[in-house]
């Protein structure tokens, strides 16, 4: 006999993107469960550097300052982004004095960082459930 548990939304793997997904519907007040059959949240390296687009979802999601604070020093924002060419002849550049006025601070930390900061703002929600598949 199987246990039967009703939800509106099925998400299936808890990846940043399942996590936030879940997360984003559990703000809605959507009844959602994640479904994962990793029983930790995978760290190995992986991204760790998030676009604009990417970072103002993650303001929409309120996880951002949590982003922020456990990634990196906030020295290592003050960086230089190059575009080279293989031999490295520079193609474009972008310096943080470049940004676009009133645009959210960038967010660097480890892609298992900001899972694990989303996965902890989840938990705070009665109506998402994570069920691990071990």
């Amino acid at each position: 006999m199987t246990a039967q548990t009703e939800c509106e939304v099925l998400v299936v793997g808890a990846g940043p993107v399942g996590i936030f997904t879940t997360l984003l519907l559990a703000k809605a007040g959507i009844n959602t469960i994640l479904i994962e059959c990793l029983p930790d949240i995978d760290d190995s390296p992986r991204a760790m550097a998030y676009g604009a687009a990417a970072v103002v979802e993650l303001e929409r999601g309120g996880v951002a300052a949590d982003a922020r604070e456990v990634g990196m020093e906030p020295s290592d924002y003050d960086f230089r982004l190059r575009w080279i060419t293989i031999d490295n002849k520079l193609v474009a550049e972008f310096q943080p004095e470049d940004r676009i006025p009133g645009s959210f601070d960038p967010i660097i930390c480890g892609q298992y960082a900001l899972a694990r900061v989303m996965q902890r703002h989840l938990s705070e929600f009665q109506c998402a459930q994570v069920c691990l598949l071990l």
